[in-house]
């Protein structure tokens, strides 16, 4: 465990850039442990200063408070200056991510299932087994098209919730975000994502991350995105990467550095995340970051296309539509564009992928 030179931020080892401060981790040890020292140095006389400013400051309130303080029989209150100063220090700055007020950030949101009940007896179960059987169902609902596993995986993770289990949250967000046994709802998702993301849980910070990127179930904010998808990113989560990738693309609540996004798309790809090797295809399909190379594209679309990634899909279909890349091969073209109107994950990929058939008569 390796820590930043810069913020103090601790880091995992495999790390080359900070993930709370962006700052680079030093390759050289012994430079690295200096400058950490100097760090440390600025920040401890920072910290003896603000502990003179407080004493000081609980000094002067003590003054004001035995000042003002009523003789046995004197009805007279504390003064309004000493109501001020005691009002001060009760508040305590929050250092929560901002995010819009159609979710309550601390309220766990129900789901309401009619006539659906886990066939298992579930009675007495704890909530990890709760979610661990939910889980059981949910790939049965994935894999096999399994409506009414989905549905009962639905009432084991909404029950699991109400009994204060944060991962039956992340697996709410998800059903409700992929439409996996339930109608698909991003604000439902983006409510239970929230609660296992505030708990601490990576795979929710880093769907939090992507509501607010994309504005699904939430006020579009992409500067928070920047931070839930860091907070991801530090816990190792590929999907939080690729969305870290992301902002430093853009420069959304970060300075825009083509570096650093390269960096954290490959480590999301190598990682096996289809987002992640989405957006690597897209980078090299573009020359964005890299120099372009289009048969690399292809490469990096066929592996998230694989994993069902409808984008991938639809980047495919153009590929071999053109011949970019790859032989031109309109049948797979056409192949690739089906698979992706025919994939339920991504609604607005699956209708680009519609038009494209039909534009082109495929």
């Amino acid at each position: 465990m390796r820590y930043c030179t810069n913020c103090g931020c601790e880091l995992a080892d495999n790390l080359k850039f900070c993930t709370r401060c962006g700052a680079a981790v030093e390759e050289d040890l012994e430079q690295g442990q200096e400058n950490l020292g100097q760090g440390r140095k600025r920040r401890l006389s920072v910290v003896v200063a603000a502990v003179v400013i407080v004493l000081a400051v609980v000094g002067v309130g003590v003054y004001v408070i035995l000042g003002n303080l009523s003789l046995p029989g004197d009805a007279t209150s504390a003064s309004p200056a000493s109501r001020e100063l005691e009002s001060k220090a009760d508040t305590n700055d929050s250092d929560e991510v901002p995010v819009s007020s159609t979710a309550e950030p601390s309220a766990q949101s129900s789901v309401s299932i009619s006539g659906q009940d886990a066939q298992k007896d579930n009675s007495g179960d704890s909530p990890e087994e709760l979610v661990q059987n939910g889980v059981e169902l949910l790939d049965l609902c994935e894999q096999n098209g399994d409506a009414a596993s989905g549905a009962d995986a639905i009432a084991l993770f909404d029950e699991a919730s109400k009994m204060g289990n944060t991962e039956a949250d992340y697996y709410l967000g998800y059903c409700y975000y992929y439409s996996s046994g339930v109608s698909r709802d991003y604000t439902q998702a983006y409510q239970h994502f929230l609660v296992a993301a505030e708990a601490g849980d990576a795979r929710g910070q880093a769907f939090v991350a992507r509501c607010l990127y994309d504005g699904s179930g939430v006020a579009q904010d992409r500067e928070a995105s920047y931070q839930w998808a860091a907070k991801a990113a530090e816990q190792g989560n590929p999907l939080g990467q690729s969305m870290l990738g992301s902002c430093y693309k853009h420069g959304y609540g970060v300075e825009k550095d083509l570096e650093k996004m390269l960096y954290w798309y490959e480590l999301s790809a190598e990682a096996g995340n289809d987002a992640g090797q989405l957006n690597m295809g897209a980078c090299y399909d573009m020359g964005l970051g890299v120099p372009r190379d289009a048969s690399r594209a292809v490469e990096y679309y066929e592996l998230s296309a694989a994993q069902g990634n409808s984008l991938a899909q639809l980047y495919l279909a153009k590929c071999y539509y053109n011949g970019d890349g790859v032989s031109r091969d309109v049948d797979l073209a056409a192949s690739y564009a089906n698979q992706a109107v025919n994939n339920v994950r991504d609604p607005k990929a699956s209708a680009d992928a519609s038009a494209f058939l039909n534009e082109h008569g495929l």
